[in-house]
């Protein structure tokens, strides 16, 4: 259930801003929340991803673009979304999502930076009127419900699966994980 339940999640809050919205960061949880944006209605989701590979994830699991981040299409083709969700936790990437949203629209984060990130407060976020969100793992009880009537109701987690080990092979499925080369690896009990 783990991390589709933190995309769900993300996608949830990012939804409440609009169904534009901009996707920073292509790992598993990014992969799980555009997925989970286009199963809940999003009308246009543009992923930001460094890596070629999780570009075409992105665009396999529905996002309508997938671009290089802290290129000039970085904002261009981003069109001032609704929203943006950071799954990253790079310090640029929130940088960029903050200055991403239209006047009025939401940044939600769900990656962890490793270092303390500056905001420029007035500039970002108080004249322009964006909301800032954490969304830290999912609720519970309420995410696993969440979650299983989603699937229930047809979202399909298949296309950010890239890999499938056996419970015996997991130094390989850590290994593969651990190489950033992958979307989401499971272990098979």
């Amino acid at each position: 259930m783990e991390p589709a339940g933190i995309g769900l999640r993300a996608a949830r809050h990012a939804l409440r801003y609009g169904n534009n919205v901009t996707v920073s960061g292509c790992g598993p949880i990014g992969l799980f929340t555009i997925l989970a944006l286009r199963h809940l209605g999003a009308t246009r989701v543009l992923a930001i991803e460094p890596s070629e590979m999780r570009r075409s994830l992105a665009l396999a699991c529905g996002a309508h673009d997938a671009i290089v981040p802290n290129t000039k299409t970085d904002t261009s083709t981003a069109r001032q979304p609704d929203a943006v969700v950071e799954t990253s936790g790079a310090p640029a990437a929130l940088a960029s999502a903050l200055a991403m949203p239209r006047a009025g629209g939401g940044v939600v984060t769900v990656g962890l930076p490793a270092a303390d990130v500056p905001v420029d407060v007035a500039g970002q976020i108080v004249l322009r009127e964006i909301r800032l969100e954490g969304v830290y793992g999912r609720l519970v009880n309420e995410g696993w419900t969440d979650l299983q009537e989603a699937l229930a109701d047809g979202l399909d987690l298949s296309p950010a699966i890239t890999h499938s080990y056996s419970l015996e092979n997991y130094h390989e499925a850590l290994d593969t994980a651990a190489r950033s080369a992958s979307g989401k690896v499971i272990l098979r009990m």
